[in-house]
């Protein structure tokens, strides 16, 4: 019998938190949740404008967020 954490009731129930500015990596780390939550995050709360692809889910024992950004964005470095 496979025993998952409780579903977190509120965004600050997450201990950990995934950022991945790829496509391709966040598909690599949501191949390793055991269990989804559903939503897309979307009962968790996100800010206006905000256009980060959010999952929700659990990894072994915790619950996770991985955020995923749908586009990488160059940062141009001041010398």
């Amino acid at each position: 019998m496979v025993t998952y954490p409780l579903q977190p009731k509120e965004r600050g129930d997450f201990e950990i938190a995934i950022i991945c500015a790829l496509k391709i990596e966040a598909n690599a780390v949501e191949a390793q949740f055991d269990k989804f939550w559903g939503d897309g995050g979307e009962m968790y709360g996100k800010a206006p404008g905000d256009p980060n692809i959010y999952t929700t889910g659990v990894i072994g024992l915790h619950n996770v967020i991985l955020v995923h950004m749908p586009s990488m964005v160059r940062v141009a470095q001041l010398v």
